[in-house]
């Protein structure tokens, strides 16, 4: 019988000891580009994380997927919404779109309203009626009738995309920050006294929000609060002493409401864009220094074309940015703060700009072309409309704490048992200016490995997936030996 013999480090290499624990490359991590170019440093594309509250560890998961797409009219999407009223007619609610000039009712033509811009919706108890405006013109309906704000103390052109509703009354903000309020309990009647001025600083209006009992105007460069004292005369509003936010908002586009909570874009005299979330009257910023170089490089966003919606989907819950200058869909995760990349099969952004809620299925509205789709996990739809995202992790430049050369003999891969499902392996040793060839981990084995990864000093690595199945990347355990020198 030969003898049997066993493997040993290289020469010049250390072997672990025995009791200890392998090393694990990190997956899971923060998006780190170092200047407006997304094509260097750690970064996440198509996918998120999630904390496993047993091991403490981060996992990687494949992004929603869309499906079932409902063309409508012809145009761009400007805006979807799911009105459920709790009283009135049955039928007055419904998933109603806005695509190019006209209006849809569970995919049925509804009416015509201005061809322009974005659309934001507020629902009104009293009626009941949804009221939606797009900054030009304004209108509401009880879900039978469609109809136009005409009443000539509406500031018809000169007010900002948005509306909020508070105790009878629909409110909108106008360009010189006057908030003017609708007659109690009618969104078609409005009066020129019913007005008060978000004026403890001199700029203009950008877009109005509630949250809690407050009306809240956001302005170039600050942000207001307001209170109903229910004045018997003028506005029933109030500000609200000493409370202001020195930080106003970019573009009403980038507003967006998610379980109480808002977020928007900033803007400010002294610094560049940044994004912020205000809870229970509570505002802190939540972009990274990053995201922020890249919303730095957005010269003017009144030119471009912006859109922010939601998703609220297996216990995450996303706020999804996009635009246009940026080549791609910027994604915060609100429970677990990181930051993504989503971008469509095609390698652009994701081409959705709103989203709501039917039957507890999210549908978004792509902004191109209206076509209405549903979403929903990868292991639900693993593609987009049959095509495979690509996934990307980009893993932080790596040394394990040693400046010494590391000779990195096997890597395993525990994952979600996927047949068909094949991650793609490549590193970079230069700081990401070049990778070596990829080479393929088959996900449907039990345990999927790579042998023989050479020697570095620091790497990172490039794991890409582009299969039509779902993907959940747990960790990457390594047996490695350090070298002497």
């Amino acid at each position: 019988m030969a003898k049997r013999t066993f493997n040993r480090p290289p020469s010049g290499y250390t072997q672990y000891p025995s009791e200890t624990l392998p090393e694990r490359w990190p997956l899971a991590t923060l998006t780190q580009p170092r200047n407006i170019s997304y094509n260097r440093d750690a970064r996440l594309i198509n996918c998120y994380v999630e904390l496993d509250p047993q091991t403490q560890e981060y996992l990687v998961e494949k992004r929603p997927g869309v499906a079932q797409p409902l063309n409508l009219g012809s145009g761009e999407g400007r805006g979807i919404f799911n009105w459920r009223p709790n009283t009135g007619p049955i039928g007055a609610g419904g998933v109603y779109s806005i695509v190019g000039a006209q209006i849809f009712k569970n995919a049925v033509l509804f009416g015509a309203v201005s061809g322009a811009g974005s659309y934001v919706f507020e629902p009104m108890l009293e009626g009941p009626y949804v009221f939606f405006n797009n900054s030009l013109e304004a209108y509401y309906t009880d879900g039978t009738t469609l109809t136009t704000v005409t009443d000539p103390d509406f500031p018809t052109g000169g007010f900002c995309l948005g509306a909020a509703y508070l105790n009878q009354r629909m409110y909108i903000i106008r360009y010189d920050a006057g908030i003017q309020g609708s007659d109690a309990g009618n969104p078609g009647a409005w009066d020129p006294l019913n007005l008060i001025f978000a004026r403890n600083n001199p700029d203009g209006g950008v877009t109005i929000a509630k949250q809690l009992s407050y009306i809240i105007a956001l302005k170039q460069w600050t942000t207001e609060f307001f209170e109903d004292v229910g004045n018997p005369t003028g506005s029933v509003l109030q500000v609200v002493d000493g409370a202001m936010l020195n930080y106003g908002c970019s573009d009403a586009r980038t507003l967006h409401e998610l379980d109480g909570t808002l977020f928007w874009v900033t803007a400010s005299k002294d610094g560049a864009p940044q994004v912020g979330r205000l809870d229970n009257l509570t505002f802190k910023i939540i972009s990274t220094p990053p995201i922020e170089r890249l919303l730095k490089s957005v010269a003017n966003f009144a030119i471009i074309d912006v859109s922010a919606f939601s998703l609220k989907l297996g216990g995450h819950r996303f706020y999804v940015l996009n635009i246009e200058t940026i080549p791609f869909t910027l994604v915060y995760d609100l429970d677990q703060n990181f930051w993504y990349y989503w971008n469509d099969p095609s390698g652009i952004a994701w081409p959705y700009g709103s989203s709501t809620l039917l039957n507890d299925q999210i549908l978004l509205q792509r902004v191109s072309n209206g076509t209405q789709v549903t979403c929903d996990a990868d292991y639900v739809y693993p593609t987009d409309l049959g095509s495979s995202a690509v996934v990307d992790i980009y893993t932080p430049n790596f040394d394990f704490g040693v400046n010494r050369v590391k000779q990195l003999n096997m890597k395993y891969f525990n994952s979600d048992q996927t047949t068909g499902s094949v991650l793609q392996v490549r590193y970079s040793d230069d700081d990401y200016q070049t990778y070596s060839n990829f080479r393929l981990v088959d996900l449907g084995l039990i345990r999927p490995s790579l042998d023989n990864e050479g020697s570095f000093q620091r790497r990172s690595y490039n794991y890409r997936h582009v299969c039509p199945t779902a993907l959940r990347l747990r960790s990457c355990d390594l047996q490695i030996d350090i070298g002497t020198g």
